[in-house]
C-alpha cells in the first residue's frame, strides 16, 4: 500500500496543476518543455528531443523556506516559497507566428492569468486526513531577474542564460505539534 505523499510535495504539485489547468499555458509550453522535480520528468528535455523551432521552458522552483516548529503550545508552523521561472532563447518581448502571438510578454500574461484563484486549489488541499493545513497564500513582486533552477543537479548542462522569475509565491502551513495529522505522533 502507498503511503501519502507529503503535505510540501502536495503543494508543489497543486502549483503545477493550476498552471496547466490554462489552455494558453499549455499551448505555449508543451509538456516536455515543462521542469517539473517529481514524478518522471526532473530534468530539461534532451536537446535532441527539443524541435528546431525553440520553445520557452518553464519551472516552479522552492526558493525558500522557514520553519518555526512550536510556533504556539500546539502547532508548528512552515513557509516555503516557490518561483515560477521561464527560460527562452528568443529575448522577443511579442511576435506573431502561425496566428499565434508568442514571445516574453504573451507567455507571462498566460502564467499571471493561469496563477489566479491559486490560494483556492492549495488551501483545498488535505494530508494526513487534516484538511486545511494551508492557511496563507500571498504573491510577491517578481521582477524579471538572471536566476535559474539546478542546471547543475540535471543530467546533462544547459548552457541557455536567461532565466526570469514571473510569478513568486509564499505558502504558510500550519500542523499541529503532536496527535494525529501533526509533525509527531
Amino acid at each position: 500500500m502507498a503511503t501519502e505523499k507529503d503535505p510540501l510535495t502536495k503543494v508543489y504539485e497543486a502549483l503545477w496543476e493550476q498552471l496547466e489547468a490554462n489552455s494558453d499555458f499549455t499551448r505555449l509550453v508543451p509538456a516536455s518543455h515543462r521542469v517539473k522535480y517529481t514524478g518522471t520528468i526532473g530534468r530539461f528535455p534532451r536537446a535532441d528531443a527539443r524541435k528546431s523551432q525553440e520553445r520557452p521552458l518553464v519551472s516552479i522552483e522552492p526558493a525558500s523556506a522557514v520553519s518555526d516548529m512550536f510556533c504556539s503550545s500546539d502547532a508548528s508552523r512552515f513557509r516555503e516559497t516557490f518561483k515560477i521561472l521561464l527560460l527562452t532563447e528568443d529575448q522577443r518581448l511579442c511576435y506573431a507566428e502561425s496566428s499565434h502571438y508568442h514571445g516574453l510578454n504573451p507567455l507571462r500574461w498566460c502564467i499571471l492569468q493561469a496563477m489566479m484563484g491559486w490560494e483556492d486549489r492549495l488551501r483545498a488541499l488535505s494530508w494526513n486526513s487534516r484538511s486545511g493545513f494551508v492557511t496563507h497564500c500571498y504573491v510577491e513582486q517578481a521582477e524579471l531577474e538572471m536566476g535559474g533552477p539546478r542546471v547543475k543537479d540535471q543530467q546533462q548542462p544547459y548552457k541557455r542564460d536567461g532565466w526570469n522569475a514571473v510569478w513568486i509565491g509564499h505558502v504558510e502551513m500550519y500542523f499541529p505539534s503532536s496527535g494525529d495529522g501533526g509533525l509527531t505522533e
